[in-house]
C-alpha cells in the first residue's frame, strides 16, 4: 500500500512503517526504555515510556494498554528488565480513535515463544490473530 506517511518525518515509527516492512509487521529487541517528553515544541510537556529497539528502527511510543502487553510478554512490569525482550509489531486494523478505526501498532510475542506471566501481572486481555507472518 502507498501512503503518504512515508514522507512525514517524524523520529518515532509509524503505522506506515510497519505495514510496508516485507512481511508487514516487525520482528523487535527492546535495546532500552525510556520516559521522555514526546510532546511537539509547540505544545505542553508529555512524558511517555519510549522503546527503543537492537534493529535499526525508529523508537515506539505505545500506550498504556499496549504496555501491559509488552510486560505480558517480558514477564516483568519492571522496565528495566525489558532489553532483549522479543515482540512482534504488527498493524490490527480495529484499533480506534475516537469512535473510528484508524487502525495502529499492536504488538504480540513471537511465534513458538510462550508468553511469560508474572504472578503480579494485571489480567490484559489480548486478541489472538492468525497471520502469515512467519515470527
Amino acid at each position: 500500500m502507498r501512503s503518504y506517511d512515508k514522507h512525514r518525518n517524524t523520529k518515532f515509527i509509524q503505522k506506515s512503517d510497519v505495514e510496508n516492512s516485507p512481511h508487514g509487521a516487525l520482528l523487535v529487541t527492546v535495546k532500552d526504555v525510556a520516559e521522555e517528553n514526546v510532546a511537539p515544541e509547540y505544545k505542553a510537556e508529555e512524558i511517555k515510556y519510549v522503546i527503543y529497539f537492537e534493529e535499526a528502527y525508529k523508537p515506539w511510543t505505545p500506550g498504556i494498554e499496549t504496555l501491559e502487553v509488552v510486560k505480558q510478554i517480558a514477564g516483568t512490569g519492571n522496565v528495566d528488565d525489558w532489553p532483549g525482550t522479543k515482540f512482534v509489531l504488527f498493524i490490527d486494523p480495529d484499533v480506534k480513535f475516537g469512535r473510528k478505526k484508524v487502525g495502529g501498532i499492536r504488538c504480540r510475542a513471537p511465534k513458538n515463544q510462550p508468553e511469560q506471566v508474572d504472578v503480579q501481572q494485571v489480567n490484559v486481555q489480548t486478541k489472538v490473530i492468525e497471520d502469515d507472518i512467519p515470527f
